[in-house]
């Protein structure tokens, strides 16, 4: 069974500069400490954990991506022993597909833009039977970054406010 409990939970770290100049403890989320240099692989060990729980017949993972989401599916494939396919537009920044590349994961270039590469991505798992990931509308992505508020609660620390800036896109 695929599970996010292999997690190891990033760095909160006291911004010392920052906090001295505010006169205020500012804390920084290290999310930039995951292999993927994102949050988004919370997320996407959460989606596949899901899957497997929906005891969906996982034959391969598709999904589209201009970055992060694309590389946070690979490397979660590639934990979990996945074939995947991530396809991108052909002008994608060449780092990060390299770095998807590493995980594993085939990588597809095609198509002018992010929506040309998600249309593509979408008619290829349709003709395959395989399952397309699409960013934004999975609920265990939003699953997967809520796991980095049960880090900060759990971190003993007492805040005031808590700021998560993240995002899709």
């Amino acid at each position: 069974m695929i599970s996010n409990e292999n997690w190891t939970p990033t760095p909160l770290l006291k911004a010392n500069i920052i906090s001295d100049h505010f006169n205020s403890e500012i804390w920084l989320k290290r999310e930039d400490c995951t292999p993927v240099k994102s949050f988004k692989l919370r997320g996407a060990l959460s989606v596949l954990s899901d899957l497997v729980d929906q005891g969906s017949n996982i034959n391969k993972i598709v999904a589209a991506s201009a970055g992060n989401y694309g590389l946070a599916i690979a490397e979660a494939c590639k934990r979990n022993n996945i074939p995947c396919v991530i396809y991108v537009p052909e002008n994608a920044n060449e780092s990060k597909v390299e770095r998807i590349k590493l995980t594993g994961s085939e990588v597809v270039k095609l198509g002018n833009d992010f929506d040309d590469a998600k249309f593509h991505g979408k008619k290829y798992a349709e003709d395959t039977g395989d399952i397309f990931l699409e960013d934004g509308d999975l609920d265990g992505m939003h699953v997967g970054a809520g796991t980095i508020g049960t880090e900060i609660i759990n971190s003993g620390i007492d805040f005031d406010y808590i700021f998560v800036p993240i995002g899709n896109g």
